[in-house]
């Protein structure tokens, strides 16, 4: 049976999901020669950021273990480097100072509550669980053809970076490198969902015809067999047809 969602596992994500509109903030109010840019690299990691927590939520083992090293790694260095810039300026501590602490504080205590022992048996459980059944996005494909497919997106991200760079060093203009880049960006998401689906509807169809071939064997199983004629009983009808 799987254990219900642990608290540290609620208080660990709702940290994260407050923290995030605190980085978008200071990551679109900072200077740039092309606002859309900022504003299309900030909602694109929203996006990414918001579906990490998601798998969190269900119990994602990797997203859970990537998410340990990220929530304690980062800010342990942004803390570090607000310290070093406090000392360096005298002591003189503004707003973005103090708001910065406080999201790093907050991340790392989010990062330490997903180590605790009654996380990791719920991440366990959703891991162990039995596939749900075949619904409107299809089915769960398997560990391994979500791996392989993992690493073909990579390859995808990369080719994409290195058709970004040619025209990035081919633009007269640094706005082209960047559209492009939007646009490669673009691309690779449709590319990733559409894959992504036809996995699940491929297990899909994979599952039914399992199904399928169950209740078949099964209904096979069931079904009366005629018995053989014993020999005696051919005996007495040849007997009474002598009589």
């Amino acid at each position: 049976m799987r254990p219900p969602r642990p608290l540290a596992l609620i208080l660990a994500v709702t940290a994260l999901a407050l923290v995030w509109p605190g980085a978008v903030v200071t990551m679109v109010s900072q200077p740039s020669d092309n606002p859309p840019f900022a504003i299309f690299v900030a909602c694109f990691w929203t996006l990414v950021w918001y579906f990490w927590l998601f798998r969190i939520w269900v119990g994602g083992v990797m997203a859970i273990g990537l998410m340990v090293k990220a929530a304690i790694a980062i800010p342990a260095v942004l803390l570090l480097g607000q310290v070093a810039l406090v000392v360096w300026s005298g002591f003189a501590v503004g707003p973005a100072q103090w708001a910065a602490t406080g999201c790093a504080v907050l991340a790392l205590l989010s990062g330490l509550a997903l180590t605790r022992r009654e996380v990791r048996r719920f991440s366990e459980a959703a891991a162990e669980a039995p596939a749900a059944p075949p619904g409107l996005l299809g089915a769960s494909p398997s560990g391994q053809e979500t791996s392989l497919f993992g690493c073909a997106m990579l390859v995808v991200a990369v080719v994409a970076l290195i058709v970004v760079g040619v025209i990035s060093n081919l633009a007269a203009t640094e706005a082209t490198g960047e559209y492009a880049l939007m646009v490669a960006v673009g691309v690779v998401v449709v590319i990733g969902i559409g894959g992504y689906l036809w996995l699940r509807f491929r297990a899909a169809r994979a599952a039914r015809a399992r199904t399928a071939a169950i209740r078949l064997a099964a209904a096979r199983q069931a079904a009366p067999r005629s018995a053989p004629p014993s020999p005696d009983a051919g005996r007495s009808e040849a007997g009474g047809d002598d009589g």
